[in-house]
């Protein structure tokens, strides 16, 4: 073997990655995962799909490869990890996130324009639209994982009032919620995305102790005398100017003693997210106006600036950090 094989190999790993989501993604709209839910023939599996023989096989078999489908002679059905994450309603059911990841694709192949200063914005969902719900459900099912993560990390031990700013459809205030009894939250978001954190938090129980506040959160007049204030991935699709205008306006609604808590995917260069926050960072350069990944210690000045004392770096994940500071 040449010295210079494996660097070979990686560089083709890395270009054609591509594909592999492309076939997953090709799958998953042709409802194949719920069909997989019980043991079917190749034969019924093209015909159901609407493919041809040969595809259906090359399909399959890629699938198989990547650990989502099993085989059993010519018959096929998921692997575990499809049936838990792919099938229509499944527990972990990730398909508003690759609807969402899928409708991406066309930004990405942008890139280059983007570089070079070309605008490549899509702008933000239509208010109400079926690509909106999949974004909003899609961060949801993210949202509900990290949850029970976060709640332990924000101290509501004589607080009484929370604020969730871009509350998405809520699965942190209501694990907040549910951890103090005694705790009640003021819910943020656009008017489509609120009627499904009230359908949501109904579920959970927790709609009678929430106050839902309709509106941009760049923009939404705050109401005073806050307690603590919960920003989860929401500043770094916006830009700086706007970051730190948050974060006074931020300091102006909590009481003194109040806390600032904000969860993001803040870039402290620690090595094992060190792949990650670079592809995010032009992710949000594709889809904001001026988003990025922002660092920890740019959050730090701002909460500073703010007037917001006693910072401190919370590990929320592999990715995920949370930047909490105190109002004087």
């Amino acid at each position: 073997m040449k010295e210079n094989d494996t660097s070979v190999d990686a560089i083709h790993e890395i270009a054609n990655a591509f594909k592999r989501s492309q076939i997953l993604f090709a799958a998953h709209a042709a409802g194949l995962f719920d069909f997989l839910a019980k043991e079917k023939a190749e034969p019924a599996i093209a015909a159901a799909m609407g493919w041809s023989p040969r595809g259906t096989r090359f399909v399959l078999r890629a699938l198989a490869a990547m650990g989502l489908v099993t085989a059993r002679g010519a018959r096929w059905r998921n692997a575990p990890a499809a049936a838990a994450c792919l099938q229509s309603g499944a527990p972990e059911d990730q398909g508003a996130f690759l609807r969402h990841t899928r409708r991406g694709w066309d930004d990405w192949v942008r890139l280059e324009a983007c570089l070079r200063g070309e605008g490549a914005k899509r702008g933000r969902h239509r208010a109400g639209s079926e690509a909106e719900r999949d974004y909003v459900r899609a961060m949801h099912a993210i949202a509900v994982r990290n949850a029970p993560r976060c709640a332990p990390l924000v101290d509501c031990s004589g607080r009484r009032r929370l604020l969730d700013l871009g509350c998405g459809m809520g699965a942190y205030a209501a694990a907040f919620l549910e951890a103090w009894p005694s705790l009640r939250a003021v819910l943020v978001d656009t008017r489509a995305v609120l009627a499904m954190a009230r359908e949501y938090l109904a579920a959970r129980g927790v709609a009678d102790r929430c106050e839902f506040v309709a509106g941009d959160a760049r923009r939404v007049e705050m109401p005073a005398g806050l307690d603590i204030i919960w920003i989860s991935n929401v500043l770094h699709a916006w830009y700086p100017e706007e970051c730190r205008a948050c974060i006074a306006r931020c300091f102006a609604a909590l009481r003194p003693g109040g806390m600032l808590y904000i969860r993001d995917f803040l870039d402290d260069e620690v090595p094992e997210a060190a792949a990650f926050h670079p592809v995010f960072g032009l992710d949000m350069m594709l889809h904001s106006e001026g988003g990025g990944c922002y660092t920890a210690a740019e959050v730090a000045a701002w909460t500073r600036a703010a007037g917001f004392k006693h910072g401190r770096l919370l590990h929320a994940g592999r990715k995920s950090r949370i930047w909490t500071a105190r109002k004087p």
